[in-house]
């Protein structure tokens, strides 16, 4: 990494090597990395690009603090983030919304950031039209952030709307400078906490994190109160749940 390039033979040996050695770790930063490396290996440049620079050094970080892998018959815990974001291209204020659940259903957190004009402008609301991948991203990188110590015992997937973020998320690349820097980010805290999330989509009108990232939390408090009278068995007695959802 210190010469900046990498031959093609070079790059073979070493996802070689990376291959054995993250058979061993639990997580999936190494499926990144490796993949990074065989499209290097098959490239026109043996120079190195900073995506693959980025992956090589949290791919150090991973040998150097990751878990050992673990192969149980007891069940694991499933949870599922959902997040999304709001953005004003004319009066260029945004939000960031995100929800967590358990697998019965359960709300067990949410949260919802309104943004201000100079806040998005760090993500380039002055330059370009719409920051709203940015800030799609953002949510997504907040979330897990939030929650990474209360979640990282079992699987998680992370809902959202926009695919640019999802495809980023997946590849661990992203397209602008400051996405760039919230993925370096991201892509630390996944290795820190062995985070083998997988990422997929939420129709927009599914999203129940559209309501926090709007500021507007009653829909998300209206579906938790919801689901606990019906766990409840309580539902028709509930006057909470009679009343209908916010929109």
């Amino acid at each position: 990494m210190q010469a900046g390039t990498l031959g093609k033979n070079e790059a073979l040996m070493l996802r070689g090597r990376l291959g054995f050695a993250d058979s061993f770790l639990q997580g999936r930063l190494g499926s990144l990395v490796l993949k990074q490396l065989s499209e290097h290996a098959y490239g026109r440049s043996p120079k190195l690009q900073r995506e693959l620079t980025l992956a090589l050094n949290m791919m150090l970080h991973r040998l150097d603090t990751g878990k050992p892998r673990v192969v149980s018959a007891k069940p694991l815990a499933e949870w599922f983030i959902y997040t999304d974001a709001a953005y004003e291209p004319e009066t260029k204020p945004g939000g960031l919304g995100a929800a967590l659940f358990d697998c019965k259903g359960a709300c067990l957190g949410w949260f919802g950031v309104p943004l201000v004009t100079e806040q998005c402008a760090i993500f380039g609301a002055m330059e370009k039209q719409t920051i709203i991948y940015e800030l799609e991203l953002l949510a997504s990188v907040l979330a897990l952030d939030f929650w990474a110590s209360s979640i990282n015992t079992g699987l998680q997937v992370c809902f959202g709307d926009n695919d640019g973020a999802r495809f980023s998320l997946i590849r661990g690349t992203c397209l602008s400078r400051s996405a760039t820097l919230l993925m370096e980010y991201h892509l630390l805290r996944e290795a820190e906490q062995n985070l083998p999330t997988w990422f997929a989509r939420v129709p927009t009108e599914a999203n129940i994190s559209d309501y926090p990232s709007l500021d507007e939390s009653a829909a998300v408090i209206w579906f938790d109160n919801l689901f606990k009278a019906l766990q409840l068995g309580q539902a028709e007695r509930s006057g909470e749940c009679r009343q209908p959802c916010p929109t």
